[in-house]
């Protein structure tokens, strides 16, 4: 089994049921593999059209989109979406074809670095150098987009990693009961720090809207995405 094969697996086991694409060469070995697989693959005209079409279906959903893309001009194309996605919180996989690795920083066809555009309008970003580092930040991937904070991630994989046949089926396997996938250095909802939510504050403010006559709450997208729609309603119930 190689590379490609297992990311499909992974993410057939994850529940995508839907990703959004434009192919191209050196995203060709994705396609290989996804053409054999229960997942739909949605064609799009451009790539920057994959990007808001998994936007649009994750805000609708529920679930992380996903979104593909060849190298080069194929993936500076998804730029914009991706940076939308960013500032919304919008959770999301971007995948990214690349170059083989003995052409990286060669300046030869479609030699970009694209680790480096994609870093700061992601949560994280991934550029594995063989087929299991690939599979093991595919995973962490999954674990990510079903946690807390929201947001895109973006990985990257040559074309020789995507061939890699060096896969055992085993390794294909999601637990997404495990934590074991998620990365120590990166802050989830259970120890997230106050710059990202005071607790401290929620007495405070629950005081102050019951001793208000007209309460206004402006509530932004973490209310969807925690499944919370309900509980803000009861608020102004009560």
């Amino acid at each position: 089994m190689n590379t490609a094969e297992c990311i499909v697996k992974i993410l057939e086991n994850s529940g995508v049921k839907h990703i959004f694409g434009h192919p191209g060469e050196q995203i060709i070995p994705f396609y290989g593999a996804l053409n054999n697989s229960k997942i739909g693959h949605v064609l799009m005209r451009h790539e920057q059209g994959a990007v808001h079409a998994a936007d649009a279906y994750s805000r609708v959903s529920g679930k992380f989109g996903v979104c593909v893309s060849t190298a080069g001009p194929g993936a500076l194309n998804m730029v914009m979406g991706v940076g939308v996605a960013f500032k919304d919180s919008v959770p999301m996989l971007v995948i990214t074809g690349d170059n083989h690795l003995n052409h990286e920083n060669k300046d030869e066809f479609q030699d970009i670095d694209i680790e480096a555009i994609f870093k700061p309008i992601t949560i994280k970003t991934f550029n594995p150098k063989n087929g299991r580092s690939s599979i093991d930040n595919i995973k962490k991937a999954v674990k990510i987009l079903n946690n807390e904070p929201r947001g895109p991630i973006h990985i990257n994989l040559s074309k020789n990693v995507l061939l890699d046949k060096s896969i055992d089926h085993n390794n294909c396997n999601l637990d997404l009961s495990s934590d074991y996938y998620l990365s120590s250095d990166y802050p989830m909802s259970s120890d997230l720090s106050s710059n990202y939510y005071d607790y401290n504050k929620i007495d405070d403010a629950l005081l102050e809207i019951k001793k208000s006559k007209r309460p206004l709450i402006v509530a932004g997208a973490g209310i969807f995405w925690a499944d919370s729609v309900e509980e803000l309603k009861k608020i102004f119930r009560n």
